[in-house]
């Protein structure tokens, strides 16, 4: 199970709609500092979405220093 909940809506970049529901859990402190993030695995699994989508979803998340990947 996700710490966001997101729709894909079709018409619209998967990609776009996974990063801004994210970074919305992340900033409204619906993931705690220092939680664990989904694995790309995990996400993309759970939304039906490419893995290389859901990498680059974590790659953004963590470019933006939302996340910190060990």
């Amino acid at each position: 199970m996700l710490p966001f909940a997101v729709t894909i809506v079709s018409g619209e970049s998967p990609y776009r709609q996974v990063v801004f529901a994210a970074t919305k859990a992340i900033l409204a402190g619906d993931m705690p500092a220092g939680a664990p993030f989904p694995s790309v695995r995990e996400i993309s699994q759970a939304l039906k979405i490419n893995p290389n989508t859901a990498h680059k979803v974590v790659a953004e998340l963590a470019r933006d220093g939302l996340l910190e990947v060990l």
